[in-house]
């Protein structure tokens, strides 16, 4: 993938259809996370998520790249806006302001705040998953699928015996994957601010 900014400069033009595939590809699923963890079930998230990216492919063209700031920054506040909007439409907007707490989503500042938090915890998972996807396709071997198990919880010994290898393997695959994933991780910060 190229750079961001680059991205971003192809897609002012609004006639990049490649482009905008690969836009797509790089948010929509951290877009769709930021939807679920604010509440919304899968239907309703994929809906905001696609009035997300509509409203996204709009405002790109008069959108002024600032290295300054995080572009998902910009993202965010388009997603909270659409995410407010479909509450407000709805009628459970009460009833989730209730479960969530007043400050949630009634308090014009307090929604933002928050679902800047959130997002940038969403950011930082969704980084983390697609540097693993990345690994798995530049690891060969068994090492990414040791190191799966042992984030699923899986304890080491145990792993060691699906695998049939030695616990001192298990630990060997899991310190190399690690080191490769904050690398690949660092990498897609960098890419992605």
């Amino acid at each position: 993938m190229e750079t961001r900014q680059t991205l971003l400069q192809r897609l002012s033009k609004q006639q990049d259809d490649a482009s905008w595939q690969e836009f797509v590809d790089v948010y929509q699923q951290f877009i769709y996370n930021v939807c679920r963890k604010t509440g919304l079930n899968h239907h309703d998230s994929e809906e905001v998520g696609q009035k997300v990216l509509l409203r996204l492919w709009k405002k790109l063209p008069e959108f002024e790249y600032d290295h300054r700031k995080k572009f998902r920054g910009f993202i965010c506040k388009v997603t909270g806006g659409l995410i407010k909007d479909y509450f407000r439409a709805s009628q459970r907007y009460q009833k989730r302001c209730e479960k969530l707490g007043a400050g949630w989503l009634g308090a014009e500042d307090g929604f933002g705040v928050e679902l800047e938090d959130l997002a940038e915890k969403e950011w930082k998972s969704y980084l983390a998953n697609l540097a693993l996807e990345n690994l798995e396709q530049k690891i060969t071997g068994k090492a990414v699928a040791v190191f799966r198990r042992l984030l699923a919880g899986v304890q080491a010994q145990k792993v060691a015996q699906e695998f049939e290898i030695t616990a001192n393997l298990v630990a060997v695959y899991k310190k190399r994957v690690k080191a490769k994933m904050h690398e690949e991780i660092r990498r897609l910060s960098d890419e992605f601010q």
